[in-house]
């Protein structure tokens, strides 16, 4: 299934609004991960939920990687490998260098605590052992990039109870730091 998407930009730099269409764009999508990476110039979209390819009311869990390139204004979903997450909604993503870190997040039938990286040179998705222990499993949290190596985790909720807690996570040290 695959859609044409009309919209606009607005440009700070002329501080005018143009349209742009967008051609083809996936299904839609909600409950995912939206990054923007300057250098390239891309945006990237991961997980979330849909409808199903038909429209009904179904609403199916998605684990793909949409790329839209900001300049040619075009969709792309490149070819992946290596061990990818779940299909998931309601995750955190953080873009640290060359790398979309996926933490937390609900799947059909569980709730996670698990890290996934993808490297954007060569698309490949890992699930790194991490030394210390990690946050609970949780959903709707907030993560924001901190500096190159580390982010911010902050808040969410499971099934039971909702979290007001906040962790920082080291990539460098591959290693949860709690902070009271």
């Amino acid at each position: 299934y695959q859609r044409r998407v009309r919209g606009g930009c607005f440009s700070v730099s002329k501080m005018a609004f143009h349209a742009v269409t967008i051609d083809p764009s996936p299904f839609p999508l909600w409950h995912h991960v939206g990054l923007y990476h300057m250098a390239s110039k891309k945006i990237f979209l991961f997980g979330g939920q849909t409808k199903s390819q038909n429209l009904q009311k179904e609403r199916n869990l998605q684990n793909c990687l949409y790329v839209l390139s900001a300049v040619m204004c075009k969709f792309t979903s490149p070819t992946i490998s290596g061990t990818a997450p779940p299909p998931i909604k309601r995750h955190a993503g953080i873009l640290l260098g060359e790398k979309i870190w996926i933490f937390g997040g609900k799947t059909k039938d569980s709730i996670l605590n698990d890290l996934f990286v993808l490297s954007l040179d060569t698309y490949n998705w890992t699930h790194p052992h991490v030394s210390s222990e990690p946050p609970k499993p949780r959903y709707g949290h907030a993560a924001i990039a901190i500096d190159e190596t580390r982010f911010f985790v902050f808040g969410g909720k499971n099934d039971t109870q909702c979290f007001n807690d906040q962790f920082l996570f080291d990539s460098a040290k591959m290693e949860w730091l709690c902070i009271d």
